[in-house]
């Protein structure tokens, strides 16, 4: 079940929010076996709604002044996460496509670092690493340069373009 949650005191999910969301999230029910399990989160970014809708691993955003206009803008940035993946997956990629594992720690609450993450560097070309972080949803990927022998920090920028941090 999609759970709906908004720091918005004017604005509440009316029933009519939540259909309108649940009829557009059908649309990715041909990509995904369970659309109705994840969230939606509504908020106030300054003058904008920032609508952000959760998937069995994929999640997209989206920034304006519509809500309705929002949610099919966010199903439509789902679904072309969706289908990249799939064809990175089916693709000749495959390969280079390699599974890697999260392990999260929590530190003791003395410490100043609160949460520890170990993953497995992947071998990937900067195209390679751009879609891994656009489907990730997260602001910055680590990975392997296969290019510059280097690991190495994409991150997402405010103005929508990417930064690169190259370690020595």
């Amino acid at each position: 079940m999609l759970s709906y949650h908004s720091n918005l005191k004017t604005v509440k999910f009316t029933k009519a929010m939540k259909e309108y969301t649940e009829e557009k999230l059908n649309k990715l029910s041909k990509f995904l076996d369970d659309v109705n399990t994840g969230y939606v989160n509504l908020k106030k970014e300054g003058e904008f709604l920032k609508l952000e809708i959760a998937l069995q691993g994929v999640r997209a955003s989206k920034s304006g002044e519509d809500f309705y206009s929002l949610v099919i803008a966010v199903v439509e940035q789902l679904e072309r996460q969706i289908k990249r993946y799939k064809n990175l997956v089916k693709g000749k990629k495959r390969d280079n496509f390699k599974d890697f594992e999260i392990e999260e720690n929590i530190i003791h609450e003395y410490q100043p670092i609160e949460r520890e993450k170990k993953v497995n560097l992947v071998e990937l070309h900067d195209l390679e690493a751009i879609e891994e972080l656009e489907l990730s949803g997260h602001s910055f990927h680590a990975y392997y340069d296969i290019d510059r022998k280097a690991i190495c920090i994409l991150y997402a920028r405010n103005d929508g373009k990417y930064g690169l941090i190259i370690t020595e």
